[in-house]
């Protein structure tokens, strides 16, 4: 199985700084995170990643990114069937439930997403704080899937203005 590559992320990934920015996240944002574990479940795999994620945010066909990825030929069950074909990933059904770790780009996504969030004057992270996050996270898998289907450009350009706007701020 393919890892993600560098660039890794930089600055403060610590624990305290995840649990800040998981306690930013609002009612659409949880539910993606949510949706995120339930795939790293599915896969079997021994943390969350930012492909995870990635999947977890399609999995509300009512999100707007969703909407526009599926109208631009990249509809959520064929990007997770390149996942699977591309990086050898394998569901079970039932899901492996266990205790899973954030690798450093899901926890990157989440830090910056809620220091973009927080830096553009808002308190609580929305879904469209983690697709901006997303986007822009460099070397991880769930960047590589989305530029391999040709969609990171239509992800970047699909994201609204404030969040396009906001980038973290280094602290």
């Amino acid at each position: 199985m393919m890892v993600a590559g560098a660039p890794l992320p930089r600055g403060d990934m610590s624990t305290a700084q995840l649990a800040r920015a998981l306690g930013t996240l609002d009612e659409s944002a949880k539910a993606a995170v949510t949706a995120a574990h339930y795939e790293a479940y599915r896969y079997g795999s021994g943390f969350l990643g930012s492909v995870h994620l990635l999947l977890g945010l399609l999995a509300d066909t009512g999100e707007p990114m969703t909407s526009s990825l599926t109208r631009n030929g990249a509809a959520p069950e064929i990007i997770r069937s390149h996942f699977e074909q591309v990086y050898g990933a394998q569901s079970h059904d039932p899901p492996h439930v266990m205790h899973l770790p954030y690798n450093l780009h899901a926890k990157a996504i989440l830090i910056n997403a809620a220091n973009c969030s927080c830096g553009c004057g808002t308190s609580h992270t929305g879904t469209d704080d983690l697709w901006r996050a997303l986007a822009d996270a460099v070397g991880s898998v769930a960047t590589r899937v989305l530029a391999e289907l040709g969609q990171l450009g239509h992800v970047h350009r699909g994201l609204p203005e404030r969040a396009k706007g906001c980038r973290p701020s280094q602290r």
